[in-house]
């Protein structure tokens, strides 16, 4: 029994036929668009399977249910618009081979049961494939990376886009030296303790974790998500950064351990952001002279004797600055002298 059977007021059924006939239109010129030879067998074998699913269910009073949830099945395995297509087929043979419904509801029927079902079960679909998404790279990239992938707003190809960031460089002061004291294992524990507590403090200011490299660690701020300031955002890192680290070390001790001090440097700048790599393997990146000059400042702090040290072009992009102390031109290797500013006790 389909709903509404019969006649029904053109009031009705013109803009349901308004709304069908385009759907209609579109899906079978994008689901069964080749030479009609080729196209008509697929689609009566999925019209076929379309009434066959519909028809195995458990039947239920008036019929609605059934259809909606054979079509839904339909949508999972063959796309929304391609159910639609072959579920308005199955309509049509039903009215006029075994009498049920007619020209003036057919439009209606199409919609109510051959749109609203597809609907339904390709949104299922989408949100399963996201959510294992999720969870299988959850662990591999920043979440504001990740958020513009379920988004569709990363590009999956390689090359990238210029854009305003701060970069940030991080690295654990004398690490080699206390790593030769220390089992792999330990080492390893070691890391993944002082990480977990650092990165928290990077996605904390919509920060994205772009790579770690032994004890150091590269971060972005302004891509890919876009940022008010990234310079404030990346400085508010940095200083919870060196917080986390100061709690890590009170356990460290209680524990017997030696406790650690980390350097960051930060610098601000245009640089390319995206996929680099090979097609086969490739990671988000920020490239550019931006981030070979944060790196050579964070190697600076042990120097200068501060925990951050920043270029002036992050001093300048800051709405409150008074913290920070300047350390004059500071010699780069393989780069002109950067004015840099420190923060923290010396």
């Amino acid at each position: 029994m389909h709903l509404p059977d019969g006649f029904i007021s053109p009031q009705l059924s013109l803009p349901a036929y308004a709304v069908a006939v385009p759907l209609w239109a579109w899906g079978a010129r994008r689901h069964f668009g080749r030479e009609a030879a080729e196209s008509l067998p697929v689609l009566g074998s999925l019209a076929a399977l379309a009434f066959v699913v519909q028809t195995i269910l458990i039947p239920v009073p008036g019929g609605t249910s059934i259809h909606l949830t054979g079509v839904t099945l339909l949508a999972l395995l063959f796309g929304p618009l391609a159910a639609f297509v072959c579920e308005s087929l199955v309509l049509v043979i039903q009215a006029l081979f075994f009498g049920a419904g007619g020209v003036t509801v057919l439009g209606v029927n199409a919609l109510a049961m051959g749109l609203i079902g597809p609907l339904a079960g390709d949104a299922w679909r989408k949100l399963k494939e996201r959510l294992i998404l999720k969870r299988s790279f959850s662990g591999s990239v920043s979440p504001v990376v990740m958020n513009e992938i379920l988004s569709g707003q990363l590009s999956p190809g390689l090359g990238g886009e210029r854009k305003y960031v701060c970069v940030l460089f991080a690295d654990i002061r004398g690490f080699t030296t206390l790593s030769e004291s220390l089992s792999p294992e330990a080492v390893i524990t070691l890391l993944n303790r002082y990480f977990d507590r650092v990165v928290d403090q990077i996605h904390h200011q919509d920060g994205a974790v772009v790579c770690f490299m032994g004890d150091g660690i590269m971060a972005i701020f302004g891509a890919p998500k876009r940022l008010p300031n990234p310079c404030e955002a990346a400085l508010a890192a940095a200083k919870g950064m060196q917080s986390e680290v100061v709690k890590l070390n009170e356990i460290l001790v209680r524990e017997g351990a030696a406790a650690i001090q980390i350097g960051v440097g930060l610098h601000a700048g245009d640089a390319v952001i995206g996929q680099v790599g090979s097609s086969g393997r490739h990671d988000y990146t920020a490239i550019g002279d931006v981030t070979n000059v944060a790196s050579r400042l964070e190697g600076l702090t042990k120097d200068v004797g501060f925990q951050i040290v920043c270029s002036k072009d992050v001093f300048e992009g800051l709405a409150s600055n008074s913290d920070l102390t300047s350390v004059g031109p500071q010699a780069i290797k393989g780069h002109t002298p950067v004015h840099a500013y420190g923060w923290g006790p010396r």
